[in-house]
């Protein structure tokens, strides 16, 4: 009996001591337990993928000695030591404590947020040290103060320009060309500011969800190109650019028509102002594996491979000169990511310099699957 009930006893701390290690080894946040020597307790593999990569975890893992770098974790690097250094302040003052460190990476600096704490037991002293990677979050505060910064100036541009022409217009009485002139400017600078001021607006309404207007419909493609080139024949006819439609008349699938539209104009638009005489833009689309690959090919410019990237960013430029020309408000790729990830899609972008791009939207085929729902 008393052998079974040790036998069980065994079983239950080996059982809680799996679950422990699940538990530890599924947390996103890394764990770090040293004694007050340094020496180290425990180390979880997001804890070792944090500070290392994880490479040295896994070599320590298969390791079966036990040097000085196995046992003592400020010598296990210099992220190690840094972290160190926070947790032997912890022990001195008896406090809990909350950092953030910049991690150099392979590509680019990590940012890891490191929380501190003493621990005692039984006369035995120790430190813990819980390790959270919060670039993304750094990130996206960067994104909000650039987005901040450049709505801004975008709004400043147009409004300096429209300020400045009316003081031109009081300061002395114009002839009426010269007038005239004027006015066409504030015409050009207001319909800026309307369109950025719009598209701004559409953006959020489509970050936000767009639930008013995500209501599926049976959307045909070749109908939707058809009016958007007779929208763009004016300003493709004034750049000797050539619009063509390679869409099925049957080609049908289920989503909002406007923000497909919406989609479209955007795409073929930006063809048409990065192209060159004689160039041409082509809308087309296909089925694959339960997929709609919508595409706009263009004979232009072309993208330089570092900016592609970066090309779906908010007020992101290629030629920030060329495209105020062109009237752009650098919002519309935004619009066009965001709209194809309502429905889960995607946006894909193959381009060279001075041969053309090609821009491709990758959304669920919801008739073949059936859902009409968002």
């Amino acid at each position: 009996r008393l052998l079974r009930r040790n036998e069980a006893m065994l079983e239950t701390e080996r059982k809680q001591k799996i679950l422990q290690e699940t538990v530890l080894t599924g947390l996103n946040e890394g764990i770090v337990l040293a004694d007050s020597e340094g020496r180290i307790l425990l180390e979880t593999p997001t804890a070792s993928k944090l500070l290392f990569g994880g490479g040295l975890h896994d070599e320590r893992s298969r390791r079966k000695d036990t040097d000085m770098l196995s046992q003592y974790f400020y010598l296990r690097g210099v992220n190690a030591r840094y972290v160190w250094q926070l947790m032997e302040t912890a022990l001195k003052d008896n406090e809990d404590s909350v950092h953030t460190l910049e991690f150099a990476g392979d590509e680019a600096l990590r940012f890891v947020e490191v929380y501190v704490s003493p621990l005692r037991s039984e006369g035995s002293r120790g430190v813990l040290a819980v390790l959270r990677d919060v670039t993304h979050l750094k990130q996206l505060e960067q994104m909000r103060r650039d987005f901040v910064a450049n709505v801004t100036h975008e709004l400043k541009t147009p409004l300096t320009s429209i300020s400045g022409y009316i003081d031109l217009l009081r300061a002395r009485r114009r002839s009426p060309e010269e007038a005239e002139q004027f006015y066409t400017i504030l015409d050009i600078e207001a319909d800026r500011l309307e369109n950025l001021i719009s598209d701004l607006l559409e953006l959020s309404e489509i970050e936000e969800g767009d639930r008013q207007r995500l209501r599926n419909e049976e959307v045909r493609l070749y109908s939707i190109g058809d009016e958007v080139l007779s929208e763009l024949e004016p300003a493709a006819a004034e750049r000797e650019v050539s619009l063509h439609l390679e869409v099925d008349p049957d080609f049908v699938f289920m989503a909002n028509r406007h923000r497909i539209k919406q989609l479209i104009v955007n795409l073929m638009s930006n063809a048409v102002k990065y192209n060159k005489p004689g160039g041409k833009v082509v809308l087309s689309a296909e089925r694959e594996r339960g997929r709609i690959r919508i595409s706009v090919r263009d004979t232009g410019i072309g993208i330089a491979d570092e900016h592609i990237p970066r090309l779906f960013e908010r007020f992101y430029r290629v030629s920030k000169s060329r495209s105020r020309e062109l009237g752009g408000t650098g919002l519309g790729l935004a619009i066009v990511k965001h709209i194809a990830g309502l429905y889960g899609g995607s946006v894909q972008v193959v381009s060279e310099e001075g041969k053309g791009s090609v821009f491709t939207v990758i959304l669920p085929d919801r008739k073949e699957n059936g859902s009409k729902g968002a």
